[in-house]
């Protein structure tokens, strides 16, 4: 029994509810074909509408009452701290999250499966570099929410990232999820001289944002995370040429064998699903399990030490190219790194931009 605890509605959900579904799909492809080394697997999902006391509350309940032994693509990006310290005691195995907190790293029980937290943001301002115009380059802005640890992390730390990354900063600002408009943050930057603008926002607000620069006449270049990325997004002509930075390898690039392998899954178990945003970080999170799971010990009921256990077994496994070689070792905490890939619209329709690397 697996399970997953976050934000499946509202602001946030709209952006992360996809890794969970992925992993659905991944578990209908599993129990098709026989299970998970023999053992069908049960997947319960809940909400917790982005509230710390509500997920506490819910991890606890699954764990407890519904024999939940491990969590896969867990997305609670509001609600962090409301689990960590029960699943730190309890020993639970986490793997696989919306990669938005980096406390992913602190404790040996936690498996992220990409770049996550400061590192994520670290990746996609690197997916900048790999992707902008060197006009755009040379003319950099950073525009961030106020209501999470990344966009703080991002405020704190603009002008080293930048500079980590070849980036001329011209312009920061900061604003919030829940403006209705952002035109004033949209002129602030056309008159700095930005050319190309790294965005951390929701997607809805994301919409907003490109719509109030439109009305502005001011097109620059813009990225922003590919784990806030909806599929609305491709049909919004204000967003014609926007790229989204990846966690994971791009989705668009069928020759990549992780990518070709999760297109046909999706294809027939959620073909309604689409693959941008958090859609391919779930999947890789699900495939770290069942990498693991030929080392399941041979027993009917596993337990959360056997998957634990298993987990501290998985050497340099990437999901069939999709992310860094993952290798984890018993009682240590997991090693960060920061890769990146990303993608652009294009006639309405995501293309890869820039393939995976690693920093």
């Amino acid at each position: 029994m697996i399970g997953s605890v976050g934000q499946q509605s509202g602001i946030a959900g709209a952006v992360t509810m996809n890794g969970p579904k992925a992993v659905s799909a991944w578990v209908a492809s599993v129990n098709a074909s026989g299970g998970l080394a023999c053992h069908q697997v049960r997947y319960l999902v809940a909400d917790d509408g982005g509230s710390p006391a509500k997920h506490a509350a819910q991890v606890q309940q699954l764990v407890e009452r519904d024999g939940v032994v491990a969590f896969v693509q867990m997305n609670p990006a509001l609600s962090w701290s409301g689990s960590e310290k029960y699943l730190v005691a309890k020993k639970i195995p986490v793997i696989g999250t919306d990669t938005s907190y980096d406390m992913v790293y602190n404790h040996p029980n936690f498996f992220p499966q990409a770049s996550s937290g400061k590192y994520s943001v670290q990746a996609t301002v690197g997916a900048v570099s790999t992707s902008f115009s060197p006009e755009a380059k040379a003319n950099f802005g950073v525009l961030s929410c106020q209501e999470i640890a990344a966009c703080t992390y991002l405020a704190d730390n603009t002008k080293s990232l930048a500079d980590m990354f070849g980036l001329t900063l011209k312009y920061t600002g900061r604003v919030s999820i829940t403006q209705p408009d952002y035109t004033s943050a949209c002129v602030a930057a056309k008159n700095a001289g930005v050319k190309g603008l790294y965005v951390v926002l929701d997607a809805n607000s994301v919409h907003r944002l490109a719509r109030s620069c439109a009305s502005v006449q001011y097109k620059p270049q813009v990225l922003t995370p590919g784990t806030g990325v909806t599929p609305s997004m491709t049909g919004d002509p204000n967003l014609e040429g926007f790229f989204q930075g990846l966690m994971v390898a791009p989705f668009t690039d069928p020759s990549i064998p992780g990518v070709k392998e999760m297109t046909s899954v999706l294809a027939r178990f959620a073909p309604g699903l689409d693959r941008s945003g958090q859609t391919p970080v779930g999947w890789v999170s699900a495939k770290m399990l069942e990498h693991a799971s030929q080392f399941f010990p041979a027993k009917d009921a596993l337990t959360s030490a056997d998957i634990l256990a298993s987990m501290y077994k998985v050497k340099k496994f990437d999901a069939g190219g999709m992310t860094a070689p993952l290798t984890f070792t018993p009682g240590e905490n997991p090693k960060p790194f920061v890769c990146w890939a990303s993608t652009t619209i294009r006639n309405g329709a995501w293309v890869t931009a820039s393939k995976w690397t690693c920093k």
